[in-house]
């Protein structure tokens, strides 16, 4: 259960959330009229409450991108990898092509 299912859960505060510059971000609206600085200050103390379970969520998500960084990275350097494999390949051929042509031609007719 993610900070934000744990808060909307609790029935006091509703909030959702975006991504900004790619980190996730919780949003709090605080422009209706029927809103007090109560209201802002008790989504304030529930967010301090949290704190340890916010730091857990933020640090496990951080793990997650990190990890989806390095599987990508991974993939590319296979990739890589794989390409060089297939044009070494292919100049090994050209030059194994190049010296059985260059035999038969030194060879005497028979």
């Amino acid at each position: 259960m993610t900070l934000l299912e744990r808060l909307n859960d609790g029935g006091e505060v509703f909030l959702t959330h975006t991504n900004v510059g790619g980190n996730a971000v919780l949003r709090v609206a605080i422009g209706a009229p029927a809103t007090t600085q109560a209201h802002v200050e008790r989504v304030w103390a529930l967010l301090g409450e949290h704190h340890d379970f916010l730091a857990t969520d933020f640090a496990a998500a951080a793990a997650e991108r990190e990890a989806q960084r390095a599987a990508e990275r991974a993939a590319a350097e296979r990739a890589a990898a794989e390409q060089r494999a297939a044009e070494e390949a292919v100049t090994e051929a050209a030059a194994t092509d190049s010296a059985m042509a260059e035999r038969e031609a030194a060879e005497p007719a028979g």
